[in-house]
């Protein structure tokens, strides 16, 4: 499953809009944050539990407006989640997992995320890019 190519532009607009909010005002509109969190969890379909674990303090700098149009603080948190998804969106697209064995060269990536109660890896698979962090496959 491929998320298509107009939904990755439109979520690194966003992702743009927001920093360049960010470095003018040092705060981002609570409606674009809105918006982020949204078009990264309607991907969850190909993006799984990740769309959620990675947009959590998004969602909690998000909280923090007394309405939609209001501009809200960003914590240190939300911008590293903003920027993982700047690089995982501009790396390339998803490809699902059923389908990659024994097709050549995918770059990987693993995310480490540590919470109070547990830590997890998560790991995500890329065509290959540049010649980026290359790993095969094997079955």
């Amino acid at each position: 499953m491929l998320i298509p190519d107009s939904r990755i532009c439109k979520a690194l607009d966003t992702i743009s809009v927001i920093f360049h909010a960010i470095k003018i005002h040092r705060r981002a509109p609570a409606r674009k944050l809105a918006s982020k969190v949204g078009q990264i969890v309607s991907m969850s379909l190909v993006l799984g539990h990740l769309s959620q674990i990675m947009t959590i303090y998004i969602s909690f700098d998000n909280m923090s407006a007394t309405h939609c149009d209001a501009y809200v603080p960003v914590s240190d948190d939300s911008i590293e989640q903003l920027r993982f998804w700047q690089s995982y969106f501009t790396l390339g697209n998803i490809v699902d997992l059923n389908r990659l064995s024994g097709q050549g060269w995918y770059f990987l990536m693993q995310v480490t995320v540590n919470t109070q109660d547990m830590r997890s890896t998560l790991s995500m698979v890329y065509p290959m890019v540049s010649g980026k962090m290359l790993k095969q496959l094997s079955r």
